[in-house]
């Protein structure tokens, strides 16, 4: 799953929320915090990643790309 994923998920249980305050408020995390997110300034947060039940792996290879979709 690529960071692109994470984020689809993080948008769809903000609308099935309500927006993003009603699911900050849900999984006890900051509304900002979900925004820096969702506009790739800051990697989801424990409580995201517990929330939408996955786990963070890092793994590295060689070049860089952005997938898109």
């Amino acid at each position: 799953m690529y960071l692109e994923d994470v984020i689809h998920l993080i948008r769809s249980a903000c609308t099935e929320a309500g927006g993003q305050a009603a699911w900050a408020r849900q999984i006890g995390e900051h509304k900002q915090s979900i925004n820096e997110v969702i506009h790739y300034r800051r990697r989801p947060t424990p409580k995201m990643c517990k929330a939408l039940n996955i786990r963070p792996i890092v793994t590295y290879e060689n070049g860089w790309r952005r997938r898109k979709g």
